[in-house]
């Protein structure tokens, strides 16, 4: 359960204290454990499913967008260690003459995705 993202590394804080919990606290009956956890699986999963099909609420959750809506991120550019030059050859390289031809940048994993208009 490696995190990727903050979200990613809440949802592993959270099932953590879940679990110790139920190995603490002998008053937690079996069936209530279960519940809880069903209860925090939606969630991780609906979150999940938001920030697939959503941009917007991937960018609001994780915010590593390097482009949106055509505009570039100097400030996300500097604590990745690139530069604009940099920038503008990777977008080439995609088949994107400018910025504004992107509606989302993103560095994950030290690749960079680009998602046209």
């Amino acid at each position: 359960m490696s995190p990727s993202s903050a979200s990613d590394q809440v949802q592993n804080y959270v099932l953590g204290g879940i679990i110790g919990g139920i190995i603490y606290n002998n008053s937690i009956q079996i069936l209530d454990y279960i519940g809880i956890l069903c209860i925090w699986c939606a969630l991780v999963l609906t979150l999940k499913w938001i920030k697939q099909y959503n941009v917007k609420a991937k960018q609001l959750i994780d915010d590593r967008a390097l482009i949106t809506n055509g505009q570039l991120r100097t400030d996300i550019l500097r604590v990745i260690g690139r530069d604009e030059k940099w920038m503008l050859r990777e977008t080439k390289k995609q088949r994107m003459n400018a910025y504004g031809d992107v509606f989302l940048g993103e560095y994950v994993d030290g690749k960079l995705s680009l998602t046209a208009y």
